[in-house]
């Protein structure tokens, strides 16, 4: 039996995580989606917020997919895979409004629709680490996993063009 709360997600982050209540504060859920319920395993308490990982999806999104990369869940160069690409347009979207509102104080006569071309493959730019690491015997290139300062043994990126 799961002993970790139940929570329900409210929202998303800018960082793609799920945002739920759980006793009245803020809990971040990392691997959770808008309306999913989730059974939240708190990884990190905070004074007034807490960051906490989704243990068991209860009831899932509509907007659920299967991430496509093999890498997704180590690598911390992706957030946002667990998420329909359409969706994290949307996301994406809304962050961008919040930030004229609470950050620079403004609210835009018009919002233009977003600009969005391919799912997979679009991005021409990335901060790639480079290390030999002695005990894998090889170079490693790539990402670093998440939370942590290792650099991701990947053989591939999905969102980098193939090229």
């Amino acid at each position: 039996m799961n002993t970790h709360p139940l929570a329900r997600i409210e929202s998303i982050d800018h960082e793609g995580r799920g945002v739920a209540r759980i006793d009245g504060k803020t809990t971040f859920v990392e691997g959770a989606l808008p309306n999913e319920l989730v059974h939240a395993k708190i990884r990190r308490r905070k004074p007034t917020f807490d960051i906490a990982d989704a243990d068991a999806i209860v009831e899932e999104s509509a907007q659920r997919v299967q991430p496509q990369c093999a890498h997704y869940g180590v690598c911390g160069g992706c957030s946002h895979q667990h998420q329909h690409w359409l969706a994290q347009v949307a996301v994406k979207q809304r962050v961008l409004e919040d930030c004229f509102e609470r950050i620079a104080q403004v609210k835009p006569d018009m919002m233009m629709p977003p600009l969005f071309g391919i799912p997979w493959g679009y991005r021409h730019r990335a901060r790639l680490s480079v290390k030999y690491v002695i005990k894998k015997g090889k170079v490693l290139v790539g990402f670093h996993e998440k939370r942590s300062a290792y650099i991701a043994d990947m053989e591939s990126c999905e969102v980098l063009p193939p090229h």
